[in-house]
């Protein structure tokens, strides 16, 4: 990772990155770590409609380096058992998932207000075909998920690219090895042109599930990005 960096650096270029933290619902012991552990680093919450709080809104007053993104409406699985899990996947009719994109993005406008950035990031980062045309409907500029760009839709994407929780492994950290090969691995194919090299690589956190060797990786991750010259975190309007 870092010898991938210095490359960037060696050739006069910049490497971006971008935070995203999922299921971002109340004011609670893991988001206050979470945020203070940004200190002013960018961050952007994606924020369950149905869950979130006005204790919430509150934790993020004083914090201006954090933005709140749209997660979904309820966090609820509308697939069936043997298929993976979705809430605005192919199970619902679209009129419904119109309804239910409108009523949080209204939700998060009027509690959040100006943090509030129309980005839909879509449950389990699974998204139906026939959404996408819905979100500019409802004010959304750009959309979410995880890995690469899906170059068939138009609207804007700002997609992650390592998420540091093993989920099939006991939901525990993924490994920083593992992390940093994800990492790497992005930052390589944006330096070659296989991906848009001016599009952030993504982190992907979780702060309800961490334990402490997230938090650690976390933490040595943000200060070595951010002490390193040619690296930079990105906020999402950016």
């Amino acid at each position: 990772f870092f010898a991938e960096l210095d490359v960037w650096r060696d050739t006069g270029r910049v490497a971006t990155f971008w935070w995203r933290d999922d299921d971002a619902a109340d004011e609670t012991p893991a988001l206050t770590h979470l945020l203070d552990i940004a200190h002013d680093t960018p961050v952007s919450l994606a924020s369950i409609p149905c869950d979130a709080t006005v204790a919430l809104a509150n934790a993020i007053a004083n914090r201006p380096n954090v933005s709140v993104l749209q997660h979904g409406y309820a966090h609820a699985n509308h697939a069936p058992p043997t298929e993976k899990k979705a809430e605005f996947g192919p199970h619902r009719p679209p009129d419904a998932m119109h309804r239910d994109l409108a009523a949080g993005f209204k939700r998060l406008r009027d509690l959040f207000g100006t943090r509030f950035r129309p980005t839909f990031v879509p449950p389990w980062n699974r998204m139906a075909g026939v959404v996408a045309p819905l979100l500019p409907k409802v004010g959304f500029q750009s959309f979410s998920t995880y890995g690469p760009i899906r170059k068939s839709l138009a609207l804007t994407q700002v997609n992650t690219h390592a998420d540091i929780i093993n989920w099939r492994g006991g939901r525990k950290f993924l490994g920083e090895n593992a992390v940093l090969d994800l990492m790497t691995s992005h930052l390589l194919a944006r330096r070659q042109g296989e991906a848009a090299e001016k599009g952030p690589t993504g982190l992907l956190t979780h702060h309800a599930v961490h334990d402490d060797a997230c938090w650690r990786f976390i933490e040595d991750l943000v200060r070595a990005i951010t002490d390193h010259p040619a690296a930079a975190w990105k906020t999402i309007d950016a």
